[in-house]
């Protein structure tokens, strides 16, 4: 590889806050820092909630949910990152997410391009209708870029099969993951300083239509059935919190379910339950899964596309999905919910069964659950920063040489 010294690298990417990808970003600053002066470009700066190594740039862009000054602002972010790059002379650019992808491509000046495919976006699409559109910039604009990170191998397949994306461009790199840094803050305290009393089940991830929580809910009126004490403490913020509070209020679940808002230390919570339910509809490479299993706990995952099949049942075809519990390597997996959300009052789904079927015999197994809970910690030292670092550096030095 060829000195690295004095090479800059811009890390584009909305915000520092909330999501796995703001994370992901967070820690690869501090790889790319060994070796090159670090730029986090951000949209909008308003709240870091992640440290970071490197200066920051702030492009002073802020959010909007109306359609008319989303496209607006996607036009300002592209000016004003087209001057940024012409004053920094960046020699590579690596941008997460979609919008970020897009401008980055769009405001080239002459750095290399790299960007970094967080979703299965065939996927997302179906579920997202504006998503459509930037599908359509995907398949005529991606492969203008020096290289494409996709965070799952299930991710490099959709890219290529159904984006035409040059297979030789794009290169797969998991999600990097403080490992000792996790277990540290399992045994310190939350943010409230008072931790959940009696046995409790938990996910975690954005209250949103992807994350499919309200699955799990309904499962979950099954499994109290058997456990009446049991509670489920669901971590997160987001679109859904109205929806999926009426529906627990509505089955008459609410001494059985906690809500948490988004929490800086969600691992204490994690490292006391006794079991990580993760229901997603679909995904990129589920962070918070992999967190869990760092934390020492057995997981229950739906088989969706992509991430859960490649984390639990490595080896196996990653466009297979199950359809029925599937007691894998590294964790349970099963089948994905169909996305419809019921009625209190309607019956489980085939899917909803399954989750909840997961759940008792897991929860029945003491040695089934001690059993998953050591294979979790050791498969998430896969994931560890220093090895996923490593692929970062060599992959972005590569395209110099």
């Amino acid at each position: 590889m060829k000195n690295r010294e004095n090479k800059k690298i811009a890390l584009i990417i909305n915000h520092l806050s909330g999501g796995g990808a703001e994370r992901a970003v967070a820690k690869i600053s501090f790889a790319f820092s060994k070796y090159y002066d670090v730029y986090l470009v951000l949209s909008d700066a308003f709240r870091i909630d992640y440290n970071y190594s490197g200066e920051l740039v702030d492009l002073g862009i802020k959010h909007s949910s109306n359609i008319l000054f989303k496209v607006i602002n996607f036009f300002r972010r592209v000016h004003r990152l087209r001057k940024v790059k012409k004053q920094y002379n960046f020699d590579v650019a690596v941008s997460f997410h979609e919008l970020s992808n897009v401008a980055n491509l769009f405001s080239k000046n002459n750095e290399k391009i790299v960007l970094s495919v967080r979703n299965v976006l065939s996927e997302r699409n179906k579920a997202v209708l504006y998503d459509r559109f930037y599908g359509i910039l995907v398949r005529f604009f991606y492969n203008r870029a020096d290289r494409i990170i996709a965070v799952s191998q299930m991710c490099k397949h959709d890219l290529v099969r159904n984006y035409h994306l040059d297979s030789e461009k794009v290169r797969v790199i998991y999600n990097l993951y403080n490992i000792d840094e996790i277990r540290q803050l399992c045994s310190k305290g939350i943010d409230e300083d008072v931790l959940p009393e009696g046995d409790y089940i938990i996910t975690m991830g954005r209250l949103s239509h992807a994350k499919g929580q309200w699955h799990l809910v309904r499962a979950f009126q099954k499994v109290i059935e058997e456990f009446p004490d049991l509670k489920l403490y669901i971590l997160g913020d987001g679109e859904l919190r109205d929806y999926l509070e009426t529906l627990v209020s509505e089955m008459g679940l609410k001494n059985n379910i906690v809500f948490k808002a988004f929490q800086k230390n969600p691992f204490a919570y994690l490292a006391g339950a006794r079991l990580f339910v993760f229901p997603s509809l679909f995904e990129g490479f589920p962070n918070a899964l992999v967190e869990a299993m760092a934390c020492g706990i057995p997981v229950v995952s739906s088989d969706c596309f992509s991430g859960p099949r490649e984390i639990l049942a490595p080896g196996t075809d990653v466009t297979y999905q199950t359809s029925d519990v599937e007691y894998a390597k590294w964790g349970v997996l099963v089948p994905v919910g169909d996305g419809r959300k019921y009625l209190s009052g309607d019956p489980l789904s085939y899917e909803e069964s399954l989750i909840a079927k997961a759940i008792i015999n897991m929860l029945r197994n003491e040695q089934m659950r001690k059993k998953y809970s050591k294979k979790a910690q050791r498969r998430a030292h896969d994931y560890k920063v220093e090895n996923i670092s490593e692929l970062w550096i060599n992959e972005i030095g590569s395209i110099h040489e």
